[in-house]
């Protein structure tokens, strides 16, 4: 009976490290898409055309991380990862081809280059957010904390860099705390 409880503590202690680690790589996850979006942001504050192509470019990366989170999560509980892709293609499929119509947009004058940016970043926030709804939560913060971005960069477009890198040091900070609090137990 005694070496049943030794086995249930190792269990409980391998289960804990298992939990830790996905909250680490989940906090992980969402700094880094965050950070590419802050990236991201800048480039259409500064330049907007150029803040289009690279919210295209993102469109791969936001669609790649999907993928590899979708399969990871499908595959650890038990079900077939096979089944994603194609709800998952046509989800990211429609976030490129909505940019590439924001891009049309801009490039035959019916709308500015700042709007276009803008209107890029919202349509990046809405996507990513519906990819957490229906998927991989993370997905749904990234979106939410684009979606802020959004709003800020409309109100306080000249003060918007202060507003952000709050944003950008918290995730940071958040990490860290995690990863030194992993090391505790």
């Amino acid at each position: 009976m005694h070496s049943n409880h030794g086995k249930h503590t190792v269990h409980q202690s391998a289960s804990k490290e298992t939990v830790f680690h996905r909250l680490k790589t989940d906090g992980i996850i969402i700094a880094v898409l965050f950070l590419l979006s802050g990236i991201g942001i800048a480039i259409t504050d500064f330049s907007p055309q150029y803040g289009v192509w690279y919210w295209v470019f993102m469109t791969l990366v936001f669609a790649g991380v999907s993928l590899f989170s979708g399969f990871t999560r499908r595959k650890n509980d038990g079900q077939k990862a096979m089944n994603l892709i194609p709800s998952w293609l046509f989800h990211w499929l429609g976030l490129f081809l909505a940019l590439f119509l924001v891009l049309f947009l801009q490039t035959s004058g019916r709308m500015n280059s700042a709007d276009a940016g803008l209107v890029s970043l919202l349509v990046v926030a809405v996507v990513t957010f519906l990819a957490g709804v229906h998927g991989d939560w993370r997905f749904g913060v990234v979106g939410i904390l684009l979606g802020l971005a959004v709003a800020a960069a409309t109100y306080v477009e000249e003060y918007f860099w202060m507003l952000l890198i709050p944003f950008v040091i918290a995730a940071i900070v958040t990490i860290l705390w995690m990863w030194r609090r992993k090391k505790r137990v």
